[in-house]
């Protein structure tokens, strides 16, 4: 049996089906949990339902390059591990090199290549499993105590609190950012293109007070890169 069978097997698709309806279902349970506590907090229900759409429109882009990340690596891993991978907490370079090095680790060419076998499809499973764990295991270790650190911290200085989130947040944004600054190249252009657009759409926010756009700003930064990239390298 080819490892490609294995791969695409219905035993597999049983279990990545389970494992998403309980990833949907989850979601649905915190923002359940995240309503509730935004009524008991009295914010209104309208600015609920507006925070509620503007993040359903702004994940819309991301999955796009979820979708294109499957069709990209499904021809080597098959389609339900390629599901479970992106769908859950994976990005798509780091399932193709983890997973590239699992195959050669076991005498594999490369991923897909000859001598990847039904052996070497396990262990980059594996390792690409294991290699995203502590993603997981350090928020349920360590983010309570983090928490309550910074809630003593900050208890006596709101300017200090500020700092510190405002400190996270551009942490956060610059990891994005920053690399394709130095790499240079499409990541570069799409830095440029998506934070001046950005800039655009803020100070039309802002000075025409277009509100409306605040929904879609991200959205339309995103898409309008994502095409002038592609413009490019026609």
């Amino acid at each position: 049996m080819s490892y490609l069978e294995i791969a695409n097997s219905k035993i597999l698709y049983v279990i990545v089906i389970c494992i998403l309806g309980l990833l949907f279902t989850q979601a649905i349970f915190f923002y359940r949990m995240a309503r509730k506590r935004a009524l008991e907090l009295n914010i209104s229900s309208e600015k609920i339902r507006k925070a509620t759409k503007a993040a359903s429109i702004s994940s819309i882009i991301p999955s796009i390059a979820i979708i294109i990340g499957l069709i990209a690596i499904s021809p080597a891993l098959g389609i339900p591990i390629s599901w479970a991978r992106l769908g859950m907490a994976g990005s798509l370079m780091y399932e193709i090199t983890v997973a590239a090095i699992g195959g050669k680790s076991m005498g594999a060419a490369g991923l897909g290549q000859a001598g990847y076998t039904p052996q070497a499809f396990a262990n980059s499973v594996w390792l690409m499993t294991l290699g995203v764990m502590p993603t997981f295991l350090l928020p349920i270790l360590l983010l309570k105590k983090y928490k309550t650190q910074v809630k003593k911290a900050t208890s006596k200085d709101s300017t200090f609190q500020n700092l510190i989130l405002g400190t996270i947040l551009i942490c956060v944004q610059a990891t994005f950012v920053i690399p394709p600054i130095f790499k240079g190249g499409n990541g570069l252009l799409a830095v440029v293109v998506a934070s001046g657009l950005m800039a655009i759409l803020t100070y039309a926010i802002v000075k025409w007070k277009q509100i409306w756009l605040k929904e879609y700003a991200l959205s339309f930064s995103m898409i309008i890169a994502i095409v002038a990239v592609i413009l490019f390298n026609l």
